[in-house]
């Protein structure tokens, strides 16, 4: 009887770690690519926010290379994030995990998000001193408006450039 439940415990284990495994490798590498639904994941964000907001030349060229050192710093901490989440996808697939470990992966990404929030609120603090005032008021209305108070915040960004008409 105890084998049973055992045999039965593995096979419940080894369908959900094969699921987590489709689900990961299917929207790491089939699902169809849609817009953005926060500006900050566009590229083409400096130039909608030059329209959005009135920037003259000079304050556009500054949010541009503001714009630049925010992804030098960013990408080394994102590459660390995808390396991790993919290993503790690893860690979840035998039918015995290592749950020190997972928690161990766990606070690492925990940490790594943690970073990541600080170097965007860095971010959005640098662009700050680059604005008016009026414009600081713009900017955080469309950023309220996309990415904290929409529930479909793709279809009424007006800084989403891949937005339906």
């Amino acid at each position: 009887m105890k084998s049973r439940w055992i045999v039965a415990a593995v096979l419940v284990l080894t369908v959900i770690n094969l699921a987590a495994l489709a689900s990961f490798s299917y929207h790491r590498f089939l699902a169809p690519r849609c817009a953005p639904a926060c500006p900050a994941e566009s590229r083409d964000t400096i130039q909608i926010l030059k329209e959005q907001l009135g920037l003259d030349a000079e304050r556009f060229a500054r949010l541009q290379a503001l714009r630049q050192q925010h992804q030098k710093r960013t990408e080394p901490v994102a590459a660390k994030l995808a390396d991790k989440r993919l290993e503790l996808t690893r860690a979840v697939m035998p039918a015995e995990p290592d749950s020190q470990r997972i928690r161990l992966i766990c606070r690492q990404i925990d940490s790594l998000q943690s970073c990541m929030q600080q170097l965007a609120v860095r971010h959005l603090m640098e662009q700050k001193q680059v604005l008016s005032p009026e414009q600081q008021e713009k900017f955080y209305a469309l950023m309220m408006n996309c990415c904290a108070m929409k529930k479909d915040k793709s279809a009424n960004c007006p800084m989403n450039p891949m937005k339906q008409p």
